[in-house]
């Protein structure tokens, strides 16, 4: 990125909040998805920022008012996740993280370890888990295993690539991508600079 692009994206992160605030689809899928304690799945096309929505999602949930901050720990050495007295979290994108996922067992054990003193179930927060696609019988355990002292948001940008057996397990939301006039009303009010002209024409 470029430092203007970086500048405005720091803008758009911070102004994703009223973003979604005047998104009544998107506003109507957080509110309800702020009060559910069981597995859930979000997953959108490439292009939609997730990881922003979750975020927004987690300080509705918890009624955060300011950034959710996140404290970046190695376990067993050479496994990074984020730690927060609200979730765990793991980015399986992480091109710093073993490519077996056997380690995930072993993980979540350990995490469930340590009581919970604010809720009943601790909340792990899995991202991109279409990435365990030959591992799925990892994760399945899991999601039987303890299901009694956690729930999982997972995420993807890969529905497709995720088998029956494990969808069976959450609750899915689609999270749609923002429509081309959605797109240049963020650009108007919240970047203030205009779409770029052949962007519009084409409804990209």
């Amino acid at each position: 990125m470029t430092n203007k692009e970086e500048l405005l994206y720091d803008i758009f992160k911070k102004k994703f909040s009223f973003i979604i605030e005047n998104n009544e689809e998107l506003k109507k899928k957080i509110n309800y998805i702020q009060n559910y304690n069981f597995n859930i799945l979000l997953y959108s096309k490439y292009g939609f920022p997730l990881d922003l929505f979750l975020d927004e999602l987690i300080k509705k949930k918890y009624n955060i008012k300011n950034e959710i901050y996140r404290t970046e720990i190695i376990w067993n050495k050479n496994i990074i996740y984020n730690e927060n007295k609200f979730f765990f979290e793991i980015d399986l994108m992480n091109p710093l993280l073993p490519k077996d996922f056997n380690f995930l067992n072993n993980f979540i054990i350990t995490i469930l370890k340590t009581k919970n003193i604010l809720f009943d179930k601790h909340l792990i927060i899995i991202k991109h888990i279409n990435i365990l696609r030959n591992q799925f019988s990892i994760l399945k355990i899991l999601l039987e295993k303890f299901s009694n002292n956690v729930f999982f948001i997972c995420t993807t940008y890969n529905i497709s690539n995720i088998e029956c057996a494990i969808l069976s397990r959450f609750t899915y939301f689609r999270i749609p991508l923002f429509t081309t006039q959605e797109i240049e009303t963020i650009f108007k009010k919240y970047l203030n600079i205009d779409l770029n002209k052949y962007l519009i024409e084409n409804r990209c």
